[in-house]
């Protein structure tokens, strides 16, 4: 069968435009014992979520599927799922269409992971909650918005806050898209986005694995004309507003990091200075 390669619909956060962008083909085959296999062909790093909506189904034992049904599934390639034949003697059959998203749907995120401030440690910082206006999200299917931005000095290391995979990255005279940034992946399917970073100071590239003493790049001028990094942590979670987004297979929902402060673990308050801290401990989380 000849392999489709689908174009993901548009979701909060925007993939690049250029040779980076992920694509995922979705090939379809029969094995010897006539089940249907679906294999995932990417192009790209991490996780990605897959929709199938079938359009016609011949002998297909599953009986809760019909014409018009919609199933998700993860993958990271090859069969990510299968279809049983009614009839063992022949073949089951499907036509369908797919989209696409590139990370995990309603993963569960470790609500008690501690992360490290993204600056040097003994560095201070004041940090900001953006508003969805100020991050360019206001039309976009989010839910309980929240990104910091880190106020640094030019040429500050900007770190990674988590272990994880290098997923994309934008901008950097890569792609056409701007406010340089970098995401990753993390193993409980959270997403951590690094934006505003200074143009030629990558120091990762798609596909490496991070912990949180490794460099991503260098903090960048922000709008105010200041320089640091603006950084969020989200996962995806099934669309919520279908009636106002009929198209997308998700919303972004946002988490409030717990962070490392100088007095221990907690969340950040709005206009504050905060000194980075950085322990052992923290840095061999996840080793």
């Amino acid at each position: 069968m000849k392999k489709t390669f689908f174009t993901l619909i548009a979701c909060a956060s925007a993939l690049c435009a250029a040779a980076q962008t992920p694509r995922v083909g979705i090939d379809t085959t029969v094995a010897p014992d006539n089940r249907l296999l679906f294999t995932a062909d990417i192009d790209g790093c991490g996780t990605f979520t897959v929709r199938m909506t079938f359009d016609r189904l011949e002998n297909v034992a599953a009986t809760e599927l019909e014409a018009g049904s919609t199933v998700t599934a993860t993958t990271r390639g090859g069969v990510f799922y299968t279809l049983l034949p009614r009839d063992a003697a022949r073949p089951a059959e499907a036509t369908f269409t797919a989209d696409w998203l590139q990370g995990t749907l309603d993963a569960r995120p470790d609500a008690d992971f501690v992360y490290r401030l993204p600056f040097a440690a003994g560095t201070t910082a004041l940090a900001t909650a953006l508003t969805p206006a100020e991050a360019g999200l206001m039309h976009a299917n989010v839910a309980d918005f929240r990104m910091w931005q880190f106020t640094l000095a030019a040429g500050d290391d900007v770190y990674a806050m988590r272990r994880g995979q290098v997923i994309r990255i934008e901008g950097f005279g890569l792609t056409r898209t701007g406010g340089n940034t970098i995401v990753v992946e993390h193993a409980d399917g959270t997403q951590a986005s690094y934006t505003m970073l200074a143009e030629g100071s990558l120091q990762v590239a798609c596909g490496d694995t991070v912990t949180p003493d490794t460099v991503l790049a260098r903090a960048g001028q922000l709008p105010d004309g200041h320089y640091g990094v603006q950084v969020a942590l989200y996962r995806y979670v099934t669309n919520c507003k279908p009636h106002l987004f009929p198209q997308m297979i998700a919303t972004t929902a946002y988490l409030d990091p717990t962070f490392m402060l100088p007095i221990g673990k907690g969340t950040l308050r709005d206009g504050k200075r905060i000194k980075a801290r950085v322990t052992r401990s923290l840095l061999q989380a996840e080793e």
